[in-house]
């Protein structure tokens, strides 16, 4: 928590993700894939959707690349410094 209060100035998100954002989670994503299914269902539209599990992709990050992208946005060396050494 402490970490996302210091980081949260310089950290943006799309405003379509549901994860990591206050008041927003699961029941908001699944609410809102409903109710496009059901938009376009009730207009005689077919719906397509493709799903990306990605959870364990942070294994795979090149992890020096990662660093420096939080430092040119602004995070805090402090901050970067104690996730690389996490």
């Amino acid at each position: 928590m402490v970490l996302l209060a210091v980081c949260e100035p310089v950290l943006e998100s799309d405003s379509l993700q549901f994860s990591f954002k206050r008041n927003v989670g699961c029941n908001d994503a699944i609410f809102s894939l409903k109710s496009v299914i059901k938009y376009f269902n009730e207009r005689g539209s077919s719906v397509f959707l493709a799903s990306l599990d990605i959870t364990k992709a942070f294994d795979h990050v090149h992890h020096c690349k990662m660093f420096k992208s939080l430092l040119s946005i602004g995070v805090p060396l402090i901050v970067v410094d104690v996730l690389s050494n996490w």
